[in-house]
């Protein structure tokens, strides 16, 4: 009967032992999952802040482009707008000389006196005068629109 009951007291100490040690074994893998937990949200964290960090250069980048697309069109409008008023003050120069020199020809031909053929001469000047004249009136016209367009 003691022998049975060293037997039973061994086997209830391994028992207890066992139980020990599934115990420190399930406390043991609580800790490693609760560490490796803690690890994976530190790089996760580490990784959202990388990814926040390249976002925010990459929004930065595309600012920067938008603003100098901003500057560029920008100029090309200014650009533009000179090269309109300048085109425009040279036909309104032009205009001025043609308009005088078709004075000074309606006061030659108001001078000519019977004088067929320099009349002939003097009306196809005056013709290509005026054709030359509407073309320029026609140019003004389209850079002045233009111009308008562009206010």
């Amino acid at each position: 009967k003691e022998t049975l009951a060293r037997e039973v007291a061994i086997h209830k100490e391994d028992l207890a032992f066992d139980r020990m040690e599934f115990e420190y074994q399930k406390e043991q893998d609580k800790y490693r999952r609760e560490r490796d937990a803690k690890q994976d949200a530190r790089e996760d964290a580490r990784d959202a802040y990388r990814r926040a960090c390249h976002a925010k250069q990459d929004i930065r980048e595309d600012v920067r482009d938008e603003r100098q697309l901003d500057r560029d069109e920008q100029q090309a409008a200014n650009d533009k707008l000179t090269k309109l008023c300048t085109m425009r003050s040279i036909l309104l120069d032009t205009l001025d000389r043609n308009e005088k020199k078709m004075q000074r020809l309606r006061s030659i031909d108001n001078r000519t006196d019977g004088e067929e053929a320099r009349l002939q001469m003097l009306q196809t000047k005056h013709e290509e005068i005026e054709g030359h004249l509407g073309t320029v009136r026609h140019k003004l016209r389209e850079a002045l629109a233009l111009y308008e367009s562009l206010h």
